[in-house]
């Protein structure tokens, strides 16, 4: 909660769920809904991916490090950046570097 604090004196709007008890925002609510290491967390992921494309008008980012096919489960065309690369070159971690953007 520390990260929406922050946002919130910057005058962003960031928002935190919990994601176990669903996405507690009409269809559409937002630009871009973006997750980060919480998938492993999470009781149902199913429901999620279901919620994800839900509240989500252009895009959805995932940067999770599970594996699993997600993309092959929200309609979307998807990309995957690789962070490390593009904006930490030398850092060397193998998998926590990766992130899947869908534009909807």
């Amino acid at each position: 909660a520390a990260g929406v604090d922050k946002a919130q004196k910057l005058n962003i709007d960031l928002r935190a769920v919990d994601l176990n008890l669903g996405i507690p925002y009409p269809d559409k609510s937002f630009d871009l809904v973006f997750t980060s290491a919480v998938f492993m967390y999470v009781g149902s992921i199913d429901q999620v991916i279901k919620d994800l494309p839900r509240v989500a008008r252009k895009y959805i980012v995932l940067g999770e490090t599970m594996v699993r096919d997600y993309t092959s489960l929200i309609k979307a065309d998807w990309e995957l950046i690789d962070i490390d690369k593009n904006f930490w070159p030398g850092r060397t971690h193998t998998h926590e570097g990766k992130i899947l953007i869908g534009k909807l």
